[in-house]
């Protein structure tokens, strides 16, 4: 595993929280990844994570974070991650499925 580097998390007490990313369209409708870091690759790849619950999966707020931070990891050769509970897995895969973007990597927490 090459690692990862540049390691931005939106928690509270956090000095180093991830940029807001916006449409171009409407730069006053920002949101904020839960992570952002770099690949420890040669191309220094970005990784937009985000964390869901199986509760927040079908909510209009988290399926606009998805579209856009997919659509802002394409367009900076980067990576969208998702990170949820391994109970709710094939609902995540489902959701995205649904929304047509690309979720490089699915990690899966046992809560």
């Amino acid at each position: 595993s090459l690692g990862y580097k540049g390691i931005r998390m939106d928690v509270p007490g956090s000095t180093e929280t991830p940029s807001g990313i916006y449409w171009n369209a409407t730069p006053a409708q920002k949101y904020i990844p839960d992570i952002t870091c770099f690949k420890n690759d040669p191309s220094n790849t970005l990784i937009i994570a985000e964390a869901e619950t199986c509760d927040t999966l079908r909510s209009v707020h988290t399926q606009e974070q998805w579209r856009l931070f997919a659509a802002h990891a394409r367009s900076n050769n980067g990576e969208f991650h998702v990170i949820t509970p391994q109970v709710c897995k094939e609902e995540a895969q489902a959701v995205a499925r649904e929304l047509g973007i690309v979720v490089h990597h699915f990690w899966w927490v046992n809560a």
